[in-house]
């Protein structure tokens, strides 16, 4: 669900039917002369050879308020937190194992009772518990999340081609949705790089039932994992 819900607002804010009227005698337009078609495969290209990324994102989904803060990479190593409706937990992942790190509030919403998050507390204390990191995917699936980016883009409506402008220190271009999105009724912006390759930086959804914000940055850099101890965690099957 959090996979599919970052990278629905990048493919949506791909679509063909990108304006053409905004700045095209614009010596500061990086996407001067250029087709929508053109500008779509820039961007998609430029995401599909993407090795690794930090991603941080505060959105809805479901109804509930999530946050994430992540580096990840294609061989499924990744280390983050993720906080949702203020329950928070530390994840880290090398591909084999994933180790999770919980409060109580996070382990009352996995288990639904705060009777046995108590007891798991008991249990755990301080130490990580590990499990199988496919357990994991949609939080540690790099591959996972940039496919997404083969799908159709919606081709209904269209999108402004704004100016230059800087996010988290980034020359980006800012492409904003003329119209709101069928299904969540969010109005999509995104960012990407203004010089090649162009990446996504930023990206916004307001106005709708999943709003969202994701910034993207420190592409294609190692992963430097600190994995727990042997006598830091605890085997999840042993939890019952």
């Amino acid at each position: 669900m959090m996979r599919r819900t970052l990278a629905t607002l990048a493919v949506t804010a791909l679509p063909l039917g990108l304006l053409a009227g905004c700045g095209d005698d614009s010596a500061d337009d990086p996407f001067e002369g250029k087709s929508p078609e053109e500008v779509q495969a820039l961007v998609i290209e430029a995401m599909q050879d993407v090795e690794s990324v930090r991603m941080s994102a505060r959105m809805t989904s479901d109804g509930e308020a999530l946050s994430l803060v992540v580096v990840l990479d294609r061989d499924a190593n990744c280390d983050g937190s993720i906080a949702v409706d203020g329950a928070k937990a530390d994840i880290k992942s090398d591909g084999e194992w994933a180790y999770l790190r919980g409060d109580e509030a996070f382990w009352a919403v996995s288990t639904g009772s705060e009777a046995a998050a108590t007891q798991l507390m008991a249990m755990i204390g301080d130490k990580w518990v590990r499990g199988p990191a496919a357990d994991f995917n949609d939080f540690c699936d790099l591959d996972g999340f940039l496919e997404e980016f083969n799908e159709d883009p919606n081709e209904e409506g269209g999108f402004e081609i704004g100016d230059v402008e800087k996010v988290e220190g980034v020359d980006v271009v800012k492409l904003t949705k003329d119209e709101p999105d069928e299904e969540t009724g969010d109005i999509t912006t995104m960012w990407v790089a203004a010089e090649a390759p162009h990446r996504v930086v930023k990206l916004v959804a307001e106005g709708g039932d999943e709003p969202g914000e994701a910034t993207f940055s420190k592409y294609n850099e190692d992963v430097d994992l600190d994995l727990p101890a042997d006598d830091e965690w605890i085997d999840l099957n042993t939890l019952g």
